[in-house]
């Protein structure tokens, strides 16, 4: 048997390339993998997800690049490339109209920078890979920036709009009225279809792709009929899938004791969203117990990583009925003691719909 010694330097002479991915969930950087191809990247995703239990490739929104970055001198060139949830390399041509270009000068730096996917609202991800390479904050920095923004060609979509329009210098940072920004946004091509400014893409070019749009709902130094977009950095939070992010981590029956100890205002019932010791709907102080994702009767147990807060009221009512997706938060009904709980009356209606939609034989047996 060789020593040990020896069979690391022969793998240092084998002169494996590693290559630079980064993944994100949700919208969220989690972490970036060095690996050889993008197969490796798979394994090391199936090695982290498959760890919680998780299906990742098909049941959580995660998105893999593949960073190139080249430099001279204090020029730097980035390519960000998707990468599958199978391990394939998007093929770069076929994504017309897609790929996000940002050129960008601070100081002695100059930036070139693309990404490539076949979705078009992933340009937060570029903007995070060239704020790694300036390691400033970038916000207060805006001043000594120049940049650029543009996308290549194709018909753009109502959030790309608003990238392009609130990415050129006068447009951020300002106070609009919905119908000023209207004209505006009409007067540089860049007109939206529908409700427009108002509609639901401003807040999904928020929610989805982290960019800094305020309105009076979220600030009220902002009048009634006006919003700001107070950033060109997509650098707030995201949650593309527009749903609840469930932190196992932090759900710990210890710690919500604690919250409650020290500022009950902190912590909402998770079904009716009441603060500890609000009235609830039958003018009861709203007290606190242990939800469980996972019910009793669904096989949950009592582990940190299966509690979550919810009020007395919305324990008892609906214990049982639903299980909660820690992953999207969302219910999931379990139909039989919900039916149980129902009166006769109501189960003859769900009889007979089983009646018109279940085959024959199902009915008989």
């Amino acid at each position: 048997m060789a020593p040990l010694f020896e069979v690391v330097i022969f793998y240092k002479k084998m002169n494996i390339k590693m290559n630079t991915y980064y993944y994100y969930q949700n919208g969220k950087n989690e972490g970036k993998i060095e690996a050889d191809s993008p197969s490796g990247v798979i394994l090391e995703l199936d090695k982290k997800y498959g760890a919680k239990g998780l299906d990742w490739k098909n049941d959580l929104s995660v998105r893999i690049f593949q960073e190139i970055i080249t430099k001279n001198n204090s020029s730097y060139h980035i390519e960000l490339v998707k990468v599958s949830n199978s391990g394939k390399i998007i093929d770069k041509s076929a994504v017309a109209g897609k790929a996000w270009n940002i050129k960008l000068k601070y100081k002695e730096i100059e930036i070139d920078g693309h990404i490539y996917d076949n979705t078009d609202q992933t340009i937060y991800v570029l903007w995070e890979s060239i704020a790694r390479i300036l390691k400033i904050d970038m916000d207060k920095e805006i001043e000594e920036i120049e940049f650029t923004v543009d996308l290549e060609k194709g018909k753009e979509s109502q959030k790309n709009k608003l990238v392009l329009f609130f990415s050129k210098k006068g447009n951020y940072g300002k106070i609009w009225k919905y119908s000023d920004a209207r004209k505006a946004m009409a007067k540089a091509r860049l007109a939206m279809d529908g409700r427009g400014i108002e509609g639901e893409r401003p807040r999904e070019f928020r929610y989805s792709m982290g960019y800094d749009f305020r309105t009076n709902e979220k600030d009220k130094d902002i009048p009634d009929g006006s919003f700001i977009v107070g950033s060109p950095f997509p650098f707030g939070p995201r949650n593309e899938r527009r749903i609840a992010n469930v932190d196992l981590n932090k759900e710990d029956w210890s710690e919500l004791l604690k919250i409650l100890k020290e500022n009950p205002k902190r912590l909402r019932c998770k079904i009716c969203g009441l603060f500890e010791g609000e009235t609830n709907c039958i003018g009861q102080k709203t007290k606190f117990q242990k939800g469980h994702f996972q019910s009793h009767l669904s096989g949950g147990n009592v582990s940190k990583a299966n509690i979550f807060s919810i009020c007395q009221y919305c324990n008892t009512d609906e214990s049982n009925i639903y299980d909660i997706d820690p992953i999207t938060g969302k219910k999931i009904w379990n139909f039989i003691p919900a039916i149980n709980k129902r009166d006769y009356k109501t189960k003859i209606e769900i009889y007979g719909f089983l009646k018109k939609h279940l085959k024959k034989k199902d009915l008989d047996i």
